[in-house]
């Protein structure tokens, strides 16, 4: 049987979740026997964690460290498509099915994994398309950054907070303000005895928090400004005001390919344990898209990916006893610079610790060595 004739097994994303999967797949797959197929808008995946520090400055060359072009993890053992599927059609009868992607392509697959990941608020939704945009992208942050005095960013959730520790590593004099509709800072998962001590890390490198308010309308970056009101009629001084607000899903394909029904409430798909999507054997869905009570965090994606790529193999290899996601432990380094910031370890009731710890773990290299080797790179 030729290449072109084998059956794919097809991925869909290349996020945390999309870009681990695919990699095992790479390895793992017989490929006299299977396709490998990954379809992406973008011809690289990215390595979240680290991209605060790349929006501010070029510190340590992350950007060509952490924007990893596909084609370097698959290393020809699976086809890349760049373009974004825009529907999903199951052939209920037989299995299987087509996926449509933008660029005009119609794709069989045998067997799909769909992680479309997440909608981000700037400055970290990066653009679809050449990598040519990534580079002007930053640029532009880079430059707003670099000539603004006052800063607001609105939203202080983990991006912000770290955004905010970056900015202040690099620029020591510029007055940076985080605005958060909560009483403290992060979401209210996580302990107060651990959000204060963020807060109060922060606050001690003269980092301001206005809290208990709302910025709804978020100035371009361009444009000239003197202040900013929150939703209460308070006035901030600012000349640059960032969105760094939390994320939402992105399940436009799944709703519009399987209805709003596949949908829970708050817009995440509906998965059984084994991360099938239900009533479908052959369409398994990962990532911080799925329907599961726990923190979205990217290294959680890469434990549903070992689930998900364990139950595509048991399937084509005709094993019935598959794989049952059961949750990943919680913990959170909130990173203050490449110095700091402050840990929350879920154990006997929450432990909380501080610049060392969180230095070591993830502030000084913001564990892209790990995650590269991860790909083999």
């Amino acid at each position: 049987m030729s290449k072109k004739t084998l059956p794919n097994i097809v991925v869909v994303g290349s996020g945390s979740a999309g870009t681990s999967a695919a990699y095992q797949l790479a390895q793992k797959l017989d490929a006299t026997k299977y396709n490998l197929v990954v379809i992406n808008p973008r011809p690289y995946t990215i390595f979240y964690p680290a991209t605060a520090r790349a929006v501010v400055s070029d510190r340590d060359n992350l950007r060509e460290q952490i924007f990893i072009p596909i084609e370097d993890f698959l290393r020809g053992k699976g086809r890349f498509v760049l373009g974004k599927v825009t529907r999903v059609e199951p052939n209920q009868k037989e299995g299987g099915g087509t996926v449509t992607v933008s660029n005009g392509d119609t794709i069989p697959y045998h067997t799909i994994l769909l992680s479309p990941g997440v909608i981000w608020d700037n400055p970290i939704r990066f653009p679809d398309g050449a990598t040519s945009g990534l580079d002007a992208y930053l640029s532009v942050y880079r430059e707003a950054i670099k000539n603004a005095e006052k800063i607001v960013l609105v939203g202080a959730g983990a991006v912000g907070l770290e955004l905010a520790g970056e900015i202040r590593d690099v620029y020591p004099d510029k007055q940076i303000t985080l605005v958060q509709g909560s009483n403290l800072p992060l979401n209210d998962f996580y302990p107060n005895k651990y959000r204060t001590a963020v807060l109060k890390s922060f606050q001690k490198r003269k980092i301001e928090f206005v809290l208990d308010e709302y910025v709804d309308d978020i100035p371009a970056l361009d444009e000239d400004i003197k202040d900013v009101r929150t939703r209460s009629g308070k006035s901030i001084t600012a000349d640059l005001v960032i969105s760094t607000r939390g994320q939402r899903p992105n399940t436009e394909l799944i709703s519009d390919s399987f209805g709003a029904d596949a949908l829970t409430s708050s817009g995440h798909v509906k998965v059984e344990s084994t991360l099938q999507l239900p009533g479908h054997k052959d369409i398994f869905v990962m990532g911080d898209v799925i329907d599961w009570k726990e923190q979205k965090q990217a290294f959680k994606a890469g434990n549903h990916a070992a689930v998900v790529v364990a139950n595509v193999l048991a399937l084509i290899n005709g094993q019935k006893n598959l794989k049952r996601y059961s949750g990943s432990p919680e913990f959170l380094f909130v990173t203050n610079g490449k110095n700091g910031g402050v840990t929350y370890l879920n154990f006997f009731g929450g432990i909380v610790l501080g610049d060392w710890v969180t230095r070591m773990a993830k502030s000084k290299t913001l564990i892209v060595p790990t995650a590269r080797g991860a790909l083999g790179l």
